[in-house]
Formats: structure tokens, C-alpha cells, sequence
């Protein structure tokens, strides 16, 4: 049976995750991945090079199933998608984990905030549109915005580092939607 890259990527993130970077070795990526020590080695260089690519597949600011030509609210749903991929990680798995990336990996820094940026240049073209074609209305500029609409999912998963809340997808998707209704039924 052949396994991708992707599944190889999905199953070491929730090891990661599960365990924490130190206490995970290459022997338990390809024990819960079902793949040869080869097939490993084929697409990671190393344990690190996994952790790596897990670290920037999680932090993707645009990752490849979300609509960023269309409408907001096309937006909106295709971001959806992503979360359901995530449905079970909590706020706290992805800071410890992200935690851990900035000690292991140094440059996790300048990519979160490189990333950061990216999504801010999608969303503020997202919102523009939005505001352009009347779909939303409001005074303020499209990049305040978009920022807010950022800040409503990283406020959501800030807010569920204590608490542990399965269903933290559905809060970011909750506040997304209310947020876009209120600037929709502005419109």
C-alpha cells in the first residue's frame, strides 16, 4: 500500500501534537503512518525536516483548499473546510506545539510572522472585494477588517488554551459568521 507525502505529514502532526516533538522518534511516525522506513526517508530528511513540514503545513496563511478568488463568504467556507481537518486539536496542542517549534526550529519565528503577513495581504484583497462589490458594508478600511477577522481566530484559540474545548473549530467558525452577518446585514 502506498501512503503520500500528505498522510506521512497528517499522521507525524498528530503525533506531534499527541506526544510533543522530543518524545516522538521516526520509528513511531512510520509505525502510526503504516509506511517504510524508505518511504519515509524519501520525502523527510529527517525528524526534524517532518516537524518542519508539519510546522509550516499547520501554519499555512492560505493553504491550498481555501477560495481566495472569490466572494468573503466563499472565503468563509472554503476556511471551513480547513478547520474540520482540525477539529480535533485544541488551542493548547497547537501553542505547545508551536511553542516547541520556536525551540527546535529557529526560524518558526520569522515564519509566523511572515505568514501572519501573507494572510493579512489575502484577507485585506478579500475584504476589498467584499466591500467593492457591496457584498459587506462599513466604514472602515478592508484592512481593519481583515485584521479583525484574524484576530476573531486567534482570540478563539487563546481563549481555548485553558479550557480544552473539542469544538474549538466551531467557535472560530461561529465568530467568523457573526461577524461577516453583521457587516452583511450592514450592506
Amino acid at each position: 500500500m502506498k501512503f503520500s507525502k500528505q498522510h506521512i505529514l497528517e499522521t507525524s502532526l498528530e503525533l506531534f501534537l499527541k506526544s510533543g516533538y522530543s518524545n516522538v522518534t521516526i520509528k513511531d511516525i512510520i509505525q502510526a503512518a503504516g509506511v517504510s522506513k524508505g518511504a519515509f526517508y524519501h520525502y523527510f530528511a529527517s525528524k526534524e525536516d517532518c516537524f518542519e513540514q508539519c510546522v509550516r503545513y499547520l501554519a499555512a496563511p492560505m493553504p491550498d483548499h481555501v477560495k481566495v478568488d472569490g466572494t468573503l463568504e466563499q472565503f468563509l467556507q472554503s476556511h471551513d473546510k480547513g478547520m474540520n481537518a482540525h477539529e480535533n486539536m485544541t488551542g493548547l496542542d497547537i501553542r505547545l506545539l508551536m511553542g516547541e517549534a520556536v525551540k527546535v526550529l529557529p526560524q518558526t519565528k520569522a515564519l509566523a510572522i511572515k505568514h501572519r503577513r501573507q494572510m493579512l495581504y489575502h484577507m485585506t484583497a478579500i475584504v476589498q472585494r467584499a466591500l467593492d462589490s457591496g457584498e459587506i458594508a462599513s466604514e472602515l478600511p478592508a484592512e481593519n477588517l481583515a485584521e479583525m477577522f484574524i484576530y476573531l481566530s486567534e482570540g478563539a484559540l487563546i481563549g481555548n488554551i485553558f479550557e480544552m474545548n473539542p469544538d474549538i473549530g466551531k467557535q472560530i467558525r461561529k465568530a467568523g459568521e457573526n461577524f461577516y452577518n453583521l457587516l452583511k446585514k450592514k450592506a
